[in-house]
């Protein structure tokens, strides 16, 4: 856990501190609005599911998006605000790292012991996500991305994103 965050924190202060080229100054300086639709998988007990990620971005500054993930996994439904870090981008390639936390709702069991928590009781409980990897690539309109991290989206994200 500290290697990654070590790893990461190289990776954004080297990214906060390089020299811009024209093209990177032309591509980030307009204003971004982004949807993005994504998948993972995610490992509950004993077994994967898959989740599904709506996304959206704004462009707060330079190198930094804000905006709000809503997801779906089996009977569970997921709202979470998140945090893009950009530390590298040439062309049509953006390399950044992501934070999420939010919320979990879901009609479900965790455990064994129905008193406690039988089935159809309402789960809801905080989630989060982190990414310290994560790529972008694609023209000015429509990219696909992969993250790769730990949280509510799983391991492993890929999904595509569209400029408006």
């Amino acid at each position: 856990m500290r290697v990654v965050i070590k790893i990461s924190a190289i990776f954004i202060i080297a990214g906060l501190f390089n020299e811009e080229v024209k093209a990177q100054k032309k591509i980030s300086s307009e204003r971004l609005n982004m949807i993005s639709l994504a998948g993972g998988l995610v490992r509950g007990t004993g077994s994967y599911s898959d989740v599904a990620i709506l996304g959206y971005r704004y462009q707060l500054l330079e190198k930094i998006r804000a905006g709000a993930d809503l997801g779906h996994a089996k009977r569970e439904y997921i709202i979470a605000g998140s945090t893009d870090f950009v530390y590298s981008q040439y062309r049509s390639v953006e390399w950044y790292w992501t934070v999420s936390a939010g919320y979990r709702k879901g009609n479900g069991s965790y455990s064994s012991n129905k008193e406690l928590n039988g089935d159809g009781e309402y789960l809801r409980h905080f989630v989060y996500q982190v990414n310290p990897i994560a790529m972008r690539i694609g023209n000015g309109q429509v990219s696909g991305f992969g993250e790769l991290g730990w949280g509510y989206k799983g391991l492993l994200n890929l999904g595509a994103a569209f400029k408006f």
